[in-house]
């Protein structure tokens, strides 16, 4: 941003602030004035963003609201007409790839859409999987959608062929994040990429936006792409330990030897 005009700085805070007003989340108690980034005024605003995403983090909601926050940045840097080359293409890959396969329905009633103060992925009919009595009433993402019934993307029939969790289908936020770090990389910052889908991974699952597979299946997408080298490198595996030796001595459970001689 620091690039931009100073008007088009002044007008990308602006849309930041009113995305920041209109989704405010649950774990905001627990991030030093993140709550006073939509009522502060310029240049206040812009040196309290700059803050909120240098500041060093000393708990969870503060690692999680960098990829809030960016993600934010970048759909305001789109809303104020910012086109740059690297936003083009990481927008074109989601109106491509990722928008088509999230396989999600809106719910438009929002009578039926209960805010409780939890964290996770658990949609409307289900029972909250973490609440503290800290966290504030707001309305999770998993919250205000569904999985659709008909036509559904081959991504998400896998995923629920396989019993792995349906929270908003595959990750469009994931594709702004690993844009945004591609980005970084080519301007010569260092950005450890795993490190970076660690945290895209924990802020979207914890803020009920995402699945975990929903997250890397976009990694995954994106990875010939971008070449973030997101992959770990194969390691070889340890030699058996003596714990594990002696476990071996102890009586096999009936249903274990029933097992193991029905596959023999």
């Amino acid at each position: 941003m620091a690039d931009l005009p100073l008007h088009i700085q002044q007008k990308v805070i602006r849309y930041l602030q009113k995305l920041v007003a209109n989704n405010a989340r649950f774990w905001f108690g627990k991030v030093d004035s993140i709550d006073m980034l939509a009522r502060s005024t310029w240049p206040g605003s812009y040196r309290l963003l700059q803050k909120l995403l240098q500041s060093n983090v000393e708990n969870g909601q503060q690692c999680i609201a960098i990829p809030y926050l960016s993600v934010n940045v970048f759909i305001a840097l789109k809303k104020s007409g910012v086109k740059m080359a690297w936003i083009r293409k990481t927008n074109k890959n989601y109106s491509t790839h990722i928008h088509k396969n999230n396989g999600r329905i809106t719910v438009n009633n929002h009578n039926s859409v209960i805010p409780v103060p939890t964290a996770g992925i658990t949609l409307r009919h289900q029972p909250a999987a973490v609440s503290e009595v800290w966290m504030t009433t707001t309305n999770r993402p998993s919250l205000q959608t569904r999985p659709r019934t008909v036509n559904i993307p081959m991504p998400v029939q896998q995923a629920l062929l396989h019993g792995i969790p349906y929270a908003n289908g595959v990750s469009g936020s994931t594709n702004i994040m690993l844009g945004i770090i591609a980005h970084l990389r080519d301007e010569g910052k260092h950005i450890d990429p795993q490190s970076a889908l660690l945290g895209i991974t924990m802020f979207l699952n914890y803020d009920g936006g995402h699945s975990i597979h929903e997250v890397l299946w976009v990694a995954n997408q994106c990875e010939p792409r971008l070449n973030l080298q997101l992959r770990a490198s194969p390691r070889k595996r340890k030699r058996t330990n003596q714990n594990h030796l002696e476990l071996r001595k102890l009586p096999k459970p009936i249903c274990c030897s029933g097992m193991q001689e029905g596959s023999s």
